[in-house]
């Protein structure tokens, strides 16, 4: 029994960095999906409070070096 919780452990462990990975170095398209998907399965464990944050995340615009168009227009 020890041995399969160790390995869930070492399991999740891997995701979680893979995970990591992917949204910071990937695209920008995949780490709102990865984002959306997080979401979704908040919501599915009931984790509301987290799977709000983690739509909006994944709905911010994500900003480039000099703060984006919006910012340029304003000034």
């Amino acid at each position: 029994m020890h041995g399969s919780f160790d390995q869930f452990l070492v399991w999740l462990a891997l995701s979680v960095s893979c995970a990591y990975a992917v949204s910071a170095l990937g695209p920008r398209t995949w780490r709102c999906g990865l984002l959306r998907g997080g979401a979704h399965l908040a919501e599915f464990c009931g984790l509301r409070r987290l799977a709000s944050r983690l739509a909006d995340a994944a709905a911010a615009k994500g900003q480039r070096a000099c703060g984006g168009c919006d910012g340029c227009r304003r000034g």
